[in-house]
């Protein structure tokens, strides 16, 4: 129901075509969009009388059949409803119609052609199968909205629609994917009692030694923080990293490397106050593998891996910063860790392990004591999205670290 010109447009249309349409049919079926169509001036529709008129016709009519509206077929010398043909739309395209019609004025909309793929197919069931014609209707009134918009083009505004429906149909396509094969299993020669070491740190073990607890240590009280790092601060401690790295197998090491580095360094050199500087410290860091896995960024399953690097408390707060940076760099190389079999061997661990799958996961034996855990989210593009607010993309963003 448009609003146009100070009008109130009501126009109506068949979705779903007849079975013999469909069967007679060679190719594709040219079809128009919309059929029979009212305008009414604002003021009688809003009159309460005319809305509350044929308020319950749709509520019935989308849960009741109407025998004058289902195709007849004989069986056993009789007439029969058959419910397996497409029903009569008549019931919304004249009926309802007729009753809104008092008070409006027949109008001629600007229509659309579509030539639809239709299809009835049976096979081992009462019902057929056909496309779905919630999305016809969804395309069908999307179409007709961009062609109706008041500037432009008409090739232009197809080609707007076009581009959303093909955007549409890949979202679709990307967030359907099966979860059983976008993260395969190992083989059943995999061992999940005597894993290698890329379970090491996803299924819990007991512990030679009990971690420190609160009680045991006059702690003060802890508080939420947020660190905000100006981008001058940021591009100083990054240029310190990278003059301080001495790996030259390391070509460069990240801002992100470096912000973890700094950090876990900080951390570590206040915790030394009261631990030991043998003690080893773990700061974990979460990686997106999905394309690692050949699986597209926009993909809403939980795909990540997890590195871990452990060093000394002593060693990290002595360590130059592009020492440790360049440390965490280098857990992301396929050839030093294998983050994809990692997640392969955490995924086969839970869906084997029965019961003790409840002792597995990202962070199973992270000592909260002495180790960080991390997630970058400054990769993260939401800020290139305006959500059809009409304020156009953000001038700037919060690109947060988080760790615990």
């Amino acid at each position: 129901m448009p609003e146009i010109r100070d009008k109130i447009h009501v126009e109506s249309f068949e979705l779903s075509p007849r079975n013999e349409a469909v069967m007679t049919t060679i190719g594709r079926l040219r079809r128009t969009f919309p059929g029979p169509g009212l305008a009414f001036d604002r003021a009688t529709f809003e009159e309460a009388g005319l809305q509350d008129a044929p308020g319950p016709y749709p509520f019935q009519m989308s849960r009741q059949s109407v025998a004058e509206t289902m195709v007849k077929i004989m069986k056993a010398e009789e007439l029969h409803d058959e419910d397996r043909h497409t029903t009569d739309s008549k019931m919304v395209t004249e009926f309802l119609m007729s009753v809104l019609r008092p008070g409006s004025v027949n109008i001629i909309a600007p229509q659309i052609h579509r030539c639809t793929r239709e299809e009835v197919m049976w096979l081992g069931s009462r019902s057929p199968w056909r496309r779905s014609a919630l999305w016809l209707f969804a395309r069908v009134v999307l179409q007709i909205a961009f062609r109706r918009l008041p500037n432009g083009e008409r090739e232009l505004k197809d080609d707007l629609y076009k581009q959303l429906i093909t955007f549409t149909r890949e979202e679709q396509t990307i967030n359907m994917m099966d979860r059983r094969r976008v993260m395969p299993l190992l083989p059943e020669s995999y061992d999940i009692w005597n894993p290698g070491p890329e379970l090491n740190f996803h299924v819990h073990r007991p512990r030679e030694t009990e971690f420190a607890t609160t009680t045991d240590l006059n702690l003060a009280t802890a508080t939420w923080a947020c660190v905000n790092f100006p981008q001058l601060s940021l591009n100083q401690l990054k240029s310190w990293a990278t003059m301080t790295k001495k790996d030259p197998s390391i070509p460069f090491v990240s801002t992100v490397d470096t912000v973890c580095a700094f950090l876990w360094k900080c951390i570590s050199r206040v915790r030394l106050s009261r631990l030991d500087p043998s003690m080893i410290s773990t700061i974990s860091r979460a990686v997106d593998i999905r394309n690692r896995m050949g699986v597209p960024g926009s993909y809403l399953g939980v795909l990540q891996s997890l590195t871990f690097a452990r060093r000394s408390l002593q060693q990290v707060v002595d360590y130059p910063l592009g020492v440790k940076a360049s440390y965490l760099r280098s857990l992301l190389d396929p050839d030093v860790v294998d983050l994809v079999y990692q997640a392969r061997a955490l995924n086969t661990f839970v869906a084997r392990a029965g019961e003790k799958k409840i002792t597995a996961s990202f962070t199973a034996n992270v000592n909260p004591t002495a180790d960080l855990m991390t997630s970058s989210w400054s990769k993260i593009g939401y800020y290139d999205y305006d959500f059809n607010l009409g304020l156009g993309g953000g001038g700037s963003s919060k690109a947060r670290l988080f760790l615990v």
